[in-house]
């Protein structure tokens, strides 16, 4: 499917208002420049309902497809960030790649997160509160031979 077959229900100010959007993610601005006339207050009404009616009539997951933001790539991303290296240097001698870390965890989380599996767990221990994922032990873990795995 092509840009002009999945927008060829849209009016031509419709189209220009939808593109606008895309570039600045900000109704009112978007709304602003394709009715210049519009004042303020009756732009960001008149854009969340232009929105709307946009949305009735062109499938969002098509959009997102033609401008290679599916499924596939946010998977291809997440997957880079799993692998995530940093350069690390010493006197200017190289010293090599490493992990980074911070990045791999933020993408980790976010994995976490997209899945359902982020569950938060207040552990105390003095005064200080952790919040964090909830992990099993090892001594949770069902044995090999236990068929029910309820016990997580």
């Amino acid at each position: 499917m092509t840009f002009d077959d999945l927008f060829g229900t849209l009016t031509v100010k419709e189209r220009a208002f939808f593109l606008c959007y895309l570039e600045t993610f900000n109704f009112t601005r978007s709304y602003q420049f394709v009715y210049p006339r519009a004042k303020k207050s009756s732009a960001k009404s008149n854009a969340r309902r232009l929105f709307k009616r946009i949305i009735e009539k062109v499938d969002w997951r098509e959009i997102l497809r033609l401008y290679g933001l599916d499924d596939f790539r946010l998977a291809r991303e997440i997957d880079n960030r799993l692998k995530a290296t940093v350069v690390k240097f010493h006197l200017d001698k190289k010293l090599g790649d490493f992990a980074d870390n911070a990045t791999r965890m933020k993408a980790t989380a976010l994995l976490a997160e997209m899945f359902g599996r982020r569950k938060f767990q207040l552990e105390f221990s003095g005064e200080v509160v952790h919040k964090g994922y909830y992990v099993h032990s090892p001594d949770d873990w069902p044995d090999k031979d236990d068929k029910d795995s309820s016990a997580l």
